[in-house]
């Protein structure tokens, strides 16, 4: 099978730019063949991960100029890299940059003759559909996009014009299938939920050494639904002795907001910020830590969840999005994770509750033992959930999905 992939960004420091990377490894590794096309800026070059199977439409920024005469539009507002919000381009502007797309796709559609096309994030690329008919076309909902139908309205109908033309959509997670089915009149058949997985060859249980005091771990874009400044302040009042590890990056503003909540807090000889990591130093990370957590007041899915079970932490996570698809009520019911009550966005006077639940939950996960039968434990309950299995499940819908098509047109 020919699969030619299609990203409006780069293909890292980010969740959905792993997964297109991990999705696309295991497309070869299953015998099929998979073209890219990503955004990304002149002197920016991945012929090292995907060798001659990528082509790319480049941006401009301070002293270069691509072929988009513009930085590369983020699907969250605040980005890991330089970055323009989607909210300040006008309709012109992103016609524009669907136009280069498109000219990248129409050669790689004359040269590699996909049998399908998969489109990542539900937002304006899918226009692109309309120009390839004889094609089916898939989309994956990874949340950030309906962010975006709430910060960029201007562009909604772009998006609304495009959703009938779409031949199936995945989502990351059964509550993105439940909002996007509401916002966009998708019919339930039309969604299939396939999660996200990960790197076995990367996220494992090993033989790190226990660190002196227990690291209580996060990592993620700094961006306010992230809840970042929620984890600071509910540390703040955990008793027993850890080190916080804090793992990402964003704009300059939301790195300084961040650093003064631990100043506040009198987190500052506690907490470690360390920047951008690669896949295998954040694994190398995770096996050392006690109790990852994840603070997100809206969650999509929680890629990084799925990486810190893999590698036998427990857990702190909001009951919100992902989270509980990843979670097993075994995990719950052993008590080797826990689900907080989510933050109420329209009650800001919710934010302390929603601390303090925080703070109980990391808490209660700290004083519990973690030896390396616990850490094995927790790992085998997402033991299935590889990159491999998700992308198994995805392509099962291609051929179901592409039979369907073909039948219809005969």
């Amino acid at each position: 099978m020919r699969i030619l992939s299609i990203l409006g960004q780069k293909p890292e420091m980010t969740g959905s730019g792993v997964l297109v990377h991990e999705l696309w490894k295991s497309s070869l590794d299953n015998g099929d063949d998979n073209f890219l096309i990503i955004g990304t800026y002149p002197d920016e070059w991945y012929d090292h991960i995907f060798k001659d199977k990528y082509d790319r439409v480049t941006f401009s920024r301070q002293h270069t100029n691509g072929e988009v005469l513009h930085q590369i539009p983020g699907m969250s507002d605040v980005m890991p890299y330089e970055s323009i919000r989607y909210s300040d381009l006008n309709q012109e502007q992103v016609f524009e940059l669907i136009n280069a797309y498109r000219k990248k796709i129409d050669s790689a559609v004359e040269i590699f003759r996909p049998d399908v096309i998969h489109i990542h994030h539900l937002w304006v690329l899918i226009a692109l559909a309309k120009y390839y008919k004889n094609i089916p076309i898939f989309v994956t909902i990874h949340g950030t996009g309906l962010k975006q139908y709430e910060k960029a309205k201007h562009l909604r109908p772009i998006v609304e014009n495009s959703i009938k033309m779409i031949s199936h959509f995945f989502s990351v997670s059964n509550d993105i299938s439940v909002e996007s089915r509401k916002r966009y009149k998708i019919k339930k058949s039309k969604i299939t939920v396939i999660g996200n997985g990960y790197n076995p060859d990367l996220f494992f249980v090993g033989s790190a050494q226990k660190p002196k005091i227990k690291i209580i771990a996060s990592a993620g874009k700094f961006v306010d639904w992230k809840g970042f400044k929620y984890l600071i302040r509910a540390c703040s009042t955990v008793v027993e002795p850890f080190q916080l590890v804090i793992i990402g990056t964003g704009n300059k503003e939301e790195v300084e907001n961040l650093h003064k909540e631990a100043a506040e807090h009198g987190l500052s000889k506690k907490i470690n910020f360390l920047g951008h990591l690669k896949q295998e130093e954040l694994a190398e990370w995770l096996r050392q830590t006690h109790v990852f957590v994840l603070p997100s007041i809206y969650e999509p899915f929680g890629l990084v969840l799925i990486e810190a079970l893999a590698c036998g932490c427990r857990t702190v996570s909001s009951n919100i999005g992902g989270p509980p698809d990843i979670v097993s009520e075994q995990l719950l019911l052993n008590e080797y994770a826990c689900l907080v009550p989510p933050l109420t966005e329209i009650q800001p006077s919710d934010e302390e509750r929603y601390c303090s639940d925080l703070s109980s939950a990391i808490s209660e996960q700290l004083n519990k033992e973690l030896d390396f039968d616990d850490r094995v434990y927790i790992s085998n309950s997402i033991k299935k959930d590889t990159w491999d299995s998700i992308y198994s499940k995805i392509r099962n819908k291609y051929i179901e999905v592409s039979n369907e098509v073909g039948q219809h047109e005969g």
